[in-house]
């Protein structure tokens, strides 16, 4: 989820033919733009239909973590026969709070003390922290807004004040020009 952005419904709502693995340098489309230079993590990716939301079916993305995490999902359920691989849901439980809540615990990282605010940690905190992550990495409010099912406003009131001020500085700082016009 961290690597999707996808609510938690969303997540436990997905089948295995909602989901697509995508090398880009095996993409028709980009095979001629010399892909070698790719690391794993912008070479891989995931496509995900998400049919079951509270707002609109629509397509999301996931980035590489997501798709080495998918990988490394079918990977445990196939050497443990937790449950079939292809088959039905991908995830084979209700609800994700038991098990994660339980992990958290255990690794002390259920809450945390931010400034002088203890901070809780749970399953939609993977979708604040996509959130969260993409915008740092530059990406427009209506870009994430749309990736993951939300309005620019939600992300806007919610998010766009924890950007990282860097982040927002190296935007700024961006020149896309090779020249740039002396100006007296």
């Amino acid at each position: 989820m961290v690597g999707t952005g996808l609510r938690v419904d969303e997540a436990l709502g997905l089948e295995w033919d909602d989901i697509k693995m995508v090398d880009r340098n095996k993409v028709s489309s980009l095979k001629n733009f010399g892909n070698d230079f790719l690391d794993e993590l912008e070479r891989y990716y995931l496509k995900i239909n998400v049919s079951e939301s509270k707002t609109n079916e629509r397509e999301a993305f996931g980035t590489g973590s997501a798709y080495f995490a998918y990988k490394n999902l079918i990977k445990l359920y196939k050497d443990t026969g937790f449950q079939k691989v292809g088959e039905g849901k991908i995830f084979g439980v209700k609800s994700f709070r038991d098990g994660l809540n339980a992990l958290l615990n255990e690794c002390n990282l259920k809450f945390a003390k931010i400034g002088d605010a203890i901070v809780k940690r749970d399953a939609k905190s993977f979708r604040n922290t996509f959130i969260q992550f993409m915008l740092d990495k530059g990406m427009s409010s209506t870009v994430v807004a749309k990736m993951c099912g939300t309005s620019t406003q939600m992300i806007d009131k919610f998010y766009t004040a924890n950007m990282a001020l860097e982040t927002m500085l190296d935007t700024f700082n961006k020149v896309s020009r090779p020249i740039l016009k002396v100006v007296k």
